[in-house]
């Protein structure tokens, strides 16, 4: 719960289907803004996943199973992946639990007395790292397991719910989603606005920058034409004259020896650049933006798990 008397369990998602969704609905507003026509992309519906987890998880009847991975050998069972659902410490607790449960042996003949017996004789259990990384891996070995053996008998098989989604939105407000491409719907709707605010912030930016460097491009080329302009005069004599040309009193503390060509040179190549940001920022649209943030976020991605 989350304090307030609602539920919320959001599975894990692979960030790289979320990449799917995210650009696919920036196609989808730039379709929108052409057409003036709102036709969204269907999609398969997303599945939960987990890193390293080689169990199953499918869409079966409307519903999300997990299973997790066992096999028979020589008379035990042998099981090397528990569902995403279960801690290490939980499913031993399940396990434990079958070896306290006493069922009826039903193999005799009708005419000799029914006999009891556990459902689980015994089972050993083991955890440990897979790599450097840390993570986790754990086998258990069932020996002499009284039922059918299938994943469910096993305790293997579980149901994941995807409908009990209650997050705060972006406003603070308390909002139940019915799942996952709904919550993934509207949190697309609040990036729109908010890249398109960073947008704007952007275009900002980059405009007083531009006009803070044609000004310091300027007060540098003056100063270098006629280094007396500012050689040997006190700033009090100096301000009347920066405040003709706009100059800010910043420009007061470089050092005259520093205002050389090179200086220029390196004023003109920001100023370009910052020209080439104001050109880029003011033509593109907050889809535009997003997607170079989705593929940023793409790349550093593989760097750090694909590699």
């Amino acid at each position: 719960g989350i304090g307030v008397g609602s539920n919320s369990k959001i599975p894990c998602y692979n960030p790289r289907d979320l990449l799917i969704r995210h650009r696919t609905f920036c196609e989808d507003i730039k379709h929108l803004r052409i057409t003036k026509e709102w036709i969204p992309t269907v999609l398969e519906p997303l599945i939960p996943w987990a890193r390293h987890y080689r169990g199953s998880i499918v869409r079966e009847k409307g519903k999300i199973i997990d299973r997790g991975i066992f096999e028979q050998r020589g008379g035990k069972i042998v099981v090397s992946e528990i569902p995403i659902a279960y801690s290490y410490e939980q499913y031993v607790e399940k396990l434990n639990e079958m070896k306290d449960t006493t069922i009826v042996d039903t193999s005799k003949k009708p005419k000799e007395a029914k006999r009891t017996k556990k459902l689980l004789k015994s089972h050993t259990h083991e955890s440990y790292h897979l790599n450097a990384n840390g993570d986790d891996r754990c086998r258990f070995e069932l020996r002499e397991f009284s039922r059918a053996v299938t994943h469910k008998n096993l305790k293997l098989q579980c149901t994941i719910c995807t409908s009990m989604m209650t997050v705060f939105d972006d406003k603070g407000k308390l909002v139940h989603y019915d799942g996952p491409e709904e919550l993934l719907m509207h949190y697309s709707e609040v990036m729109i606005d908010t890249r398109e605010t960073l947008r704007l912030g952007l275009v900002a930016k980059a405009t007083e920058k531009y006009e803070e460097l044609s000004l310091k491009l300027q007060f540098v080329e003056e100063v270098i034409a006629d280094p007396t302009l500012v050689a040997g005069r006190k700033d009090a004599e100096l301000l009347p004259w920066m405040e003709e040309r706009g100059y800010p009193k910043t420009f007061l503390k470089m050092p005259l020896r520093s205002i050389t060509d090179k200086l220029r040179k390196k004023t003109i190549a920001l100023q370009e650049l910052e020209a080439e940001n104001l050109e880029h920022y003011s033509n593109i649209h907050a889809e535009d933006l997003w997607l170079e943030q989705l593929t940023r976020f793409e790349e550093e991605y593989a760097k750090m798990y694909e590699q």
